[in-house]
């Protein structure tokens, strides 16, 4: 069962309208993993972590929410050090589960010993305000709010640390361009979006300049997946066919995302309708749309994606 997010009174089952003070029932916006408590978009049928079958009550609405990253506001000042501790947990689950290979130790004494720990230190007082703002309001959603947002800036910061901070340990090849661009950027134009996506290291052919492009090739992605409207600029087209038919891809233009991949459906998704952007197992939950290219090109759409939506 759920409760009005207005007056908190337990609503009746299927209910549009709460019986008591009458107003609209919001459609649930995540739910909570039951086995590892990772939040999860609602209509998940697995957890986006731990892949564990999900039940969809309206979590956010439940007084039995188990919060993800429970923080004490008896003592407002130990706040910053409550979110310095709730993200090296995070950190430690990412090692495990990524790069078990390595001493989580190591990312710690990085953690401590680089610039990124000043710069996370801000970071942490400006959660802590934010967190305390969400407390003040004494809503029935508190707990889920909170760990939205921890969960959101946390992504964000752990791929900033990893990416800039321990490609030593972690042997990826981010491209360290997008550490750049801080949250009050928004990726706009071409050249944020290569400085993103980094492509050159990739085998599958793609297309900046599409002069370079055959007509054929441009027409193929217009015919199977690419349906943009005359007025948007196409910034790069993605081949994923074996043979370089540009049937199969991504494209960006400076409007949204489109893609297909083998044997499915086109997808798109236009920059100012982007509410939902998750990882879900090898790909992306992209509005409920799955999209994966590949592990490293999964990695800069998503960075991407979140500075799209002003992240």
């Amino acid at each position: 069962m759920s409760n009005c997010h207005l007056c908190d009174t337990q609503l009746l089952a299927q209910a549009n309208f709460c019986h008591n003070c009458g107003t609209k029932v919001k459609s649930p916006q995540a739910a909570q993993c039951s086995s590892c408590n990772t939040i999860n978009p609602a209509g998940t049928s697995n957890c986006l972590q731990c892949g564990a079958n999900m039940e969809m009550p309206a979590l956010g609405m439940d007084a039995h929410y188990k919060s993800t990253y429970p923080l004490s506001f008896q003592d407002t000042n130990s706040l910053p050090a409550q979110i310095n501790t709730h993200f090296l947990k995070t950190l430690q689950r990412r090692v495990h589960l990524d790069y078990s290979n390595t001493s989580f130790s190591d990312y710690v004494a990085i953690f401590h010993e680089s610039e990124f720990k000043s710069f996370f230190d801000q970071k942490a007082s400006i959660l802590a305000e934010a967190t305390y703002t969400i407390h003040a309001k004494q809503m029935p959603t508190e707990k889920l709010d909170i760990d939205i947002l921890l969960n959101s800036n946390f992504d964000r910061l752990l791929h900033q640390f990893l990416s800039q901070y321990c490609q030593q340990l972690t042997g990826d090849s981010l491209p360290a361009t997008t550490t750049l661009y801080d949250n009050s950027t928004v990726a706009h134009d071409q050249q944020t979006a290569l400085d993103f996506l980094h492509l050159d290291d990739q085998r599958k052919k793609f297309y900046i300049d599409l002069e370079t492009m055959s007509p054929m090739n441009l027409q193929n992605a217009r015919d199977s997946f690419l349906f943009a409207q005359a007025d948007e600029t196409i910034h790069l087209i993605f081949d994923q066919t074996i043979y370089g038919s540009c049937r199969e891809g991504f494209a960006l233009t400076d409007k949204g995302l489109y893609w297909k991949s083998h044997f499915k459906q086109p997808q798109q998704v236009y920059f100012d309708d982007l509410k939902i952007l998750e990882k879900m197992g090898s790909g992306l939950n992209v509005n409920n749309l799955f999209f994966d290219v590949n592990t490293g090109v999964n990695e800069r759409v998503f960075l991407f994606l979140q500075r799209k939506m002003g992240g």
